[in-house]
């Protein structure tokens, strides 16, 4: 960012046919995020991106392997978290992490190749798609969940299966109660 990184209190906005789209190489952040479309924002290497508020995506995110967090602010008027896009967009993060008692509203589709680690509050997906994608390399995962947390919603939980000379793999759930 030419005017250095965003404050806590700063909703950060990526406009389009901005010259050099912003890269965090450090432990970012913001209020809000705003990623418009035609735009973009990447996390290098395992840095991280504290959110506030809202995240927003309309353009294109590169995660790396970073992490994006959100946090509790101080102030009266303490809300969820959201993560949304108004154009449809699907945001694919490395790692979320929780760690806020107002939560999290999931309002858009979104994929995490990495782990979601709830710390503190809810993690709410009333209705979209969140998928746990799995490759040849890695499988995304849910942390241990402490009493103080929870996720709530449908999870599409994606596993790799290479399928040995045989043509067959098997497959179970590692969920309790939950269908395959």
């Amino acid at each position: 960012w030419s005017n250095g990184y965003p404050s806590s209190n700063t909703t950060a906005i990526i406009p389009a046919g901005t010259p050099n789209n912003p890269v965090i190489n450090d432990i970012v952040e913001c209020f809000n995020i705003e990623i418009q479309a035609g735009a973009s924002l990447s996390i290098s290497a395992v840095n991280q991106l504290n959110v506030y508020g809202k995240f927003t995506n309309n353009g294109t995110f590169t995660p790396g392997f970073g992490t994006v967090e959100f946090l509790s602010c101080s102030g009266s008027s303490v809300q969820p978290h959201e993560i949304t896009s108004t154009n449809g967009t699907t945001t694919t993060f490395f790692n979320v992490r929780l760690d806020d008692l107002a939560g999290l509203n999931l309002t858009a589709n979104a994929n995490l190749t990495g782990t979601l680690t709830l710390t503190n509050g809810i993690f709410n997906n009333a209705s979209n798609v969140f998928t746990l994608k799995s490759t040849a390399s890695a499988t995304a995962r849910i942390a241990a969940v402490p009493a103080t947390a929870n996720y709530v919603g449908n999870i599409i939980m994606e596993r790799f299966a290479p399928g040995p000379k045989t043509g067959w793999a098997q497959l179970g759930t590692p969920i309790q109660g939950a269908t395959l």
